[in-house]
């Protein structure tokens, strides 16, 4: 699960991510943001397991590169 860009209100918990009470899911997944803004935002509270990606990391968070063949639904 990736987040970039986004406005997050204050209905976004600070730990970001729940894991629906099975800790085996934390093996298994990956949460990710990039310049998120907002009152949900803040990271200070974030579960151990998120992290922020870099802006060359962001960068290759883009609809090309995730449905690189016929695309042009999005388009």
């Amino acid at each position: 699960v990736a987040f970039l860009d986004c406005q997050m209100g204050s209905h976004i918990i600070g730990e970001g991510w729940n894991n629906w009470r099975d800790w085996e899911r934390e093996k298994t997944v990956t949460y990710v943001e990039y310049n998120s803004s907002g009152p949900g935002a803040k990271r200070q509270k974030r579960v151990s397991w998120s992290r922020c990606l870099t802006p060359e990391e962001a960068s290759k968070y883009q609809l090309e590169n995730i449905f690189p063949e016929n695309n042009s639904w999005y388009i």
